[in-house]
């Protein structure tokens, strides 16, 4: 156990050297799913009232209005860790919502499985960057004087 420990401290170093440019490349992929869901129109009002929602119209602006929000304080790192929570609000209304994939039809199932299964890790990455802040190559850290 003791060769095995040793032999996986050697990642401890990389890590800590590398540790802002990995936030800030990670807040960016984190980022850029968002981007790439509000950029496509999703989710969309006729979706979100197949899905019962109330007020749909009303309910996907917010949506969009809210995953712009997360875009821009994670690539900018400002208000990053209320853009996570926000983030993380967002995925749990999904995955309790949207990608219940087995009330779906048999040829949709899959595609929801996947849906659900991205949302899901999405919300572990956020809760890391929740817990570790937006790093050193932020506006958070530059206007803490960091």
């Amino acid at each position: 156990m003791q060769g095995l420990l040793r032999y996986t401290s050697c990642f401890d170093g990389l890590a800590d050297s590398m540790r802002d440019v990995l936030l800030l490349v990670g807040r960016i992929f984190i980022a850029i799913v968002f981007l790439m869901t509000v950029s496509g129109g999703g989710p969309a009002d006729f979706y979100l009232k197949s899905l019962n929602y109330p007020a749909p119209a009303l309910m996907a602006t917010l949506a969009h209005i809210a995953e712009w929000l997360i875009v821009v304080t994670l690539i900018l790192g400002l208000a990053t860790r209320p853009g996570a929570l926000l983030a993380l609000v967002f995925l749990v209304i999904a995955v309790l919502t949207a990608h219940l994939y087995w009330q779906y039809p048999a040829a949709q199932q899959q595609l929801q499985w996947v849906f659900l299964s991205k949302d899901i890790a999405i919300t572990g990455g956020v809760l890391v960057l929740f817990a570790t802040g937006a790093g050193r190559y932020s506006l958070d850290a530059k206007l803490m004087g960091k």
